[in-house]
């Protein structure tokens, strides 16, 4: 893609990455701390199943995250290769037939956006390959998502496959540690968010993050009192498994000091 056509910003001060003047905007920075379901209520239900999303939303979480894979045509909820670990099937995705797979409690990214309330934030990560393509073609036949998502990935091709494809909602650079590259990849993905892993976060990488113009999510962060702390730290939001524990209240009633 051409990033002169992405502005960033490179200080504090700017609000929001921008893509063609479009607004990239995916949660209003003002509202931080945000709480973000991750796989909707992992540790309270099964993960990446319309029962936890629905869980994450009954406890006001700003959002709800869960991965996406192609087979069929479709776009899949699903975060592993194989269905094993999560279903009562086995195999890849491909290896069954979407009826199967839906009667296994396997969404489709459709039918999950028709199970949540319209006003929900939703966190795609793209897991599997051929997603980003795939994604972008699926929301510009969505008006209903516009200003909803935040795409992320692991997968920095993904990204870039989602952005030459016409995808222009916010996205979100994964990656375990901050490194110089993290913050290239993100300048040239017009990228909204940073997102890192809680154990290898510093302080330093959240400075770094936000000086850089960035939201700094960070995954997964099921104890109180190190949200607290990441918080502190500068943190504007957090995935959660357990968003009964992890709340948005109990981060902004007794910060750590």
């Amino acid at each position: 893609m051409n990033t002169d056509d992405c502005d960033v910003g490179a200080s504090t001060g700017k609000e929001t990455p921008t893509l063609d003047g479009e607004d990239t905007s995916w949660l209003h920075r003002d509202d931080a701390p945000w709480i973000i379901g991750h796989r909707g209520a992992a540790g309270l239900a099964p993960e990446n199943t319309l029962e936890s999303f629905a869980r994450a939303e009954s406890l006001a979480t700003a959002a709800v995250e869960f991965d996406i894979q192609v087979a069929h045509g479709d776009l899949w909820i699903l975060h592993d290769a194989t269905l094993d670990r999560t279903t009562t099937l086995r195999g890849a995705l491909t290896d069954q037939t979407p009826n199967t797979l839906a009667a296994a409690g396997v969404p489709t990214l459709n039918s999950t956006v028709a199970a949540l309330q319209p006003t929900t934030r939703l966190n795609v990560e793209l897991k599997g390959s051929a997603t980003g393509a795939a994604l972008a073609r699926w929301e510009a036949d969505r008006s209903d998502v516009i200003g909803r998502l935040l795409i992320s990935s692991f997968r920095w091709e993904e990204l870039a496959d989602y952005r030459d494809a016409g995808g222009t909602s916010a996205v979100g650079v994964l990656s375990p540690r901050l490194r110089d590259r993290v913050l290239r990849t993100a300048e040239q993905l017009c990228a909204w968010s940073i997102n890192l892993k809680e154990l290898w976060l510093s302080r330093s990488a959240v400075s770094r993050v936000r000086a850089a113009g960035y939201a700094c999510l960070v995954y997964t962060v099921n104890d109180v009192q190190r949200a607290q702390q990441l918080q502190q730290w500068g943190v504007q939001g957090v995935f959660t498994d357990r968003p009964d524990w992890v709340t948005r209240a109990a981060l902004t009633a007794h910060p750590t000091r």
